[in-house]
């Protein structure tokens, strides 16, 4: 069960058409992060999650780098990856976790096709796992890629992707004045109608 916030913490469930899974209304991407630890239980779980993801043959194409604040210079190397406005932020999180995708799969000539998919997925099945250890994800494309590559010495035919700031919630008043206001803003998506088709291309489907 997922706990019962203070008010000194933001809660923002997703206003949903038809009732959903609570771990899906409560997860959303917070700025405001604590440096409370991760056990080493929940990381582990984070990573089983990833792993049983679904993909096409089994290819399994997601890597993942990590690193939490117990060991603050292998830390520091990692958010030193992160654009500057994301840095200010996302620092304070306990774990930043880089998402490398494999492009080709195993012994094939041409790229995987669905390997930016399958690693989506796999992202997806870590973020909920999180969500049920009211944990929390922001995934941040806000990144400088080709220095993730040198200081990890990442070889051709693997992407890196995002780094994603995990980790407790933090208190608002602890971020910026202007990301305090950009954390108060109304979550909103784009209406079904916009996004299900049926029959041809762009016909609405009568849900």
């Amino acid at each position: 069960m997922l706990k019962v916030r203070d008010n000194a913490f933001m809660n923002k469930p997703a206003l949903t058409r038809t009732p959903i899974h609570e771990h899906l209304t409560e997860r959303w991407s917070p700025r405001a992060f604590s440096s409370e630890p991760i056990s080493k239980e929940a990381i582990v779980a984070l990573f089983e999650a990833a792993r049983w993801a679904p993909s096409g043959n089994n290819s399994q194409p997601w890597r993942f780098i990590f690193s939490t604040q117990d060991k603050p210079e292998a830390f520091e190397k990692m958010a030193d990856c992160l654009a500057p406005n994301n840095k200010r932020w996302a620092e304070k999180a306990f774990m930043l976790l880089t998402v490398v995708v494999e492009q080709h799969a195993p012994g094939a000539e041409k790229p995987n096709d669905s390997a930016e998919y399958a690693t989506g997925l796999s992202v997806a099945s870590l973020t909920l796992e999180a969500t049920a250890r009211n944990l929390y994800c922001h995934q941040m494309g806000g990144i400088n890629r080709d220095k993730v590559r040198e200081t990890y010495n990442i070889p051709g035919g693997y992407a890196p992707r995002v780094i994603i700031a995990i980790g407790h919630m933090g208190r608002l008043e602890a971020l910026p004045e202007d990301l305090q206001a950009r954390e108060k803003a109304e979550r909103s998506r784009k209406n079904l109608e916009e996004i299900v088709f049926e029959t041809t291309w762009a016909e609405a489907a009568k849900l």
